[in-house]
């Protein structure tokens, strides 16, 4: 059974299967530092997260799905924001699958999609991990967005709530109907 616990000192509302995330800079470590890429260059002056994660997912497939509603006064609420993650836990990489908003657009893993996102949607990601190799297939409101697949040798987990560089403006992310199958 999938478990969701904080990440980090995380700090949100959770009733049912819904889970209610809003504004947390700070509240982790190196949250109110600067964002590097691998070269040196300065990407964002500083992130905030406020996240669950759940336990070590072995070898199988999975289905996540969740009504996601995010309230703020902009659209997109800031530079990048992630929306769901399946993480390895490594520290300063990229995690094996990430969908995210980047300029007004979905992002998965590496680059964007150029498909317009939007601020209130249904959330499928079809997960199979098979010896270490990691696909997740995205749909957005039923309608297929994109894929990443990765090789990785640790055993991944997911993440979501709300994890945003350089916000704009307060938010709130809702997850409801939240399911692991």
């Amino acid at each position: 059974m999938i478990k969701f616990i904080p990440s980090c000192n995380s700090t949100y509302t959770v009733k049912d299967n819904t889970y209610t995330f809003k504004n947390a800079r700070g509240k982790c470590n190196g949250d109110s530092d600067p964002e590097y890429n691998h070269n040196g260059d300065k990407l964002w002056d500083y992130k905030e997260r406020n996240e669950v994660k759940s336990n070590l997912l072995p070898e199988g497939t999975y289905k996540f799905t969740a009504d996601v509603n995010i309230q703020a006064e902009e659209f997109p609420q800031a530079e990048w924001y992630s929306v769901f993650q399946l993480h390895n836990g490594v520290v300063g990489s990229q995690p094996p699958s990430l969908l995210s908003v980047c300029k007004k657009f979905w992002h998965v893993g590496p680059g964007n999609t150029f498909v317009a996102a939007t601020d209130k949607f249904s959330l499928l990601a079809e997960i199979s991990i098979i010896e270490n190799f990691i696909n997740v297939d995205y749909y957005i409101d039923n309608i297929y967005l994109s894929s990443s697949r990765q090789y990785d040798t640790i055993s991944p987990f997911i993440k979501f709530g709300l994890y945003r560089m350089n916000e704009y403006c307060p938010a709130t992310q809702i997850y409801e109907n939240v399911s692991v199958v």
